[in-house]
């Protein structure tokens, strides 16, 4: 009796550390409010940690609160004198559009974005923001440091709705992720006119046990029933 129940013990766990090897701990996040109450002690950048002129323009990059954040890739209607492409943070439409105060924004100019890299400073494990005003789908991919995909999901518009709508991923390693739009769904070549706003993220890897560990654990739990069956 004893040693069917021992197997049937290291069987479950075998399959559970199959289960583990693959995408364990991914998923979309998402949610309305604010995206701490989905990430519990998160760091976040509110974008109004520092001082903005009306319109900031910011082609190449932003670094704040550990984080960076890269327009990538220009939309259909740019112009080689406009680009390279650009975002804003202004406080335009402040407490509208899932934002408050200051915002990164994405326009109707010729230089607008079609692709936003979003890289972290260390690894992280989940990262979520407030998502505004999109009228076409983007697309969220988080990577890990080799530049390998670890997960994509897609984010849906949102409109003119103010209900605090937020999206992100829940992934060990994340290193970086790109936020794109659908180019097929855009209809003209004028970029989303879309806000992000208080770009929420966890801590490091996860630290959910390897297939092997799981294993060894599983054996070590068969050796201690196996003991007090001889002891009793």
């Amino acid at each position: 009796m004893l040693t069917r129940r021992v197997g049937s013990i290291l069987a479950a766990l075998a399959a559970f550390s199959l289960g583990t090897a693959g995408l364990a701990y991914g998923g979309l996040i998402t949610g309305t409010g604010n995206p701490l109450t989905a990430i519990s002690g998160g760091t976040q950048v509110t974008f109004d940690e520092a001082s903005y002129a009306a319109e900031y323009d910011n082609p190449s990059s932003l670094t704040i609160g550990g984080v960076t954040f890269l327009a990538t890739s220009c939309a259909t209607s740019c112009t080689p004198t406009d680009t390279p492409p650009a975002f804003y943070i202004n406080n335009s439409y402040g407490g509208n559009y899932n934002t408050t105060g200051n915002s990164l924004q994405n326009t109707y100019s010729n230089n607008a974005f079609s692709a936003l890299t979003i890289s972290f400073a260390t690894l992280t494990s989940a990262f979520a923001f407030n998502w505004g005003a999109a009228d076409t789908a983007w697309t969220l991919a988080a990577y890990d440091s080799g530049g390998t995909l670890i997960e994509s999901q897609d984010i849906a518009p949102t409109h003119g709705s103010n209900a605090g709508e937020f999206y992100g991923l829940s992934d060990a390693g994340i290193s970086y992720i790109i936020l794109s739009v659908d180019m097929a769904a855009l209809s003209t070549s004028l970029p989303d006119y879309a806000f992000l706003d208080n770009f929420t993220y966890g801590a490091g890897s996860s630290s959910v046990p390897e297939p092997a560990t799981v294993v060894l654990l599983g054996a070590g739990l068969a050796g201690c029933l196996l003991i007090a069956r001889k002891r009793a």
